[in-house]
């Protein structure tokens, strides 16, 4: 969560689509979503955006030689 400018409070999104249709880029270091399944692939929803694979790998790009921590819950 956020303030914003009139200090009201809002959700901090994980993911923005760039300009380029079906590209997306993380807005923080932490997105947050499910694993889901769509069009025969596995699929991340992230914000309500349906991101497969080669997206997700093309949005974390920009962090190769940075370190995770992959976490799954239930």
């Amino acid at each position: 969560m956020f303030n914003t400018a009139d200090g009201e409070r809002e959700a901090e999104r994980g993911v923005d689509q760039e300009l380029s249709p079906g590209d997306f880029q993380t807005t923080h270091q932490t997105a947050r979503g499910r694993i889901s399944y769509a069009h025969e692939e596995v699929t991340f929803v992230i914000d309500g955006q349906l991101l497969t694979l080669q997206q997700f790998g093309k949005m974390v790009e920009a962090y190769e030689g940075f370190e995770f921590c992959l976490h799954i819950e239930d």
